[in-house]
């Protein structure tokens, strides 16, 4: 959604429908990235290491690699998850009647 909404506006949202008896108790996480330090995903709760050692990937920096046909990162994801996720990002081929 580009910069329409703010990356925890959902978390606001679900915080003020969470009173309305939706019989839920929602958790929430704050945003998670590849510490380079750590070698491991991270978040603040669990990393001191500053912005520099993070590896971030938005979703639309993930749509884009992949319609591309960019690889992503193995910091980011496991090769047989990225394998699935780029096979269904494969352009369709046209099927013709004839």
């Amino acid at each position: 959604m580009g910069n329409y909404y703010g990356p925890f506006d959902a978390h606001r949202l679900l915080e003020s429908l969470a009173g309305d008896g939706l019989g839920i108790q929602p958790l929430f996480f704050g945003e998670v990235y590849y510490c380079r330090r750590c070698g491991s995903l991270a978040s603040e709760r669990s990393c001191g290491h500053g912005p520099e050692e993070r590896l971030t990937l938005s979703g639309t920096e993930v749509r884009r690699r992949l319609r591309e046909g960019l690889p992503l990162p193995v910091e980011f994801t496991r090769p047989e998850v990225a394998a699935v996720l780029a096979e269904a990002f494969r352009p369709k081929k046209e099927v013709t009647h004839g």
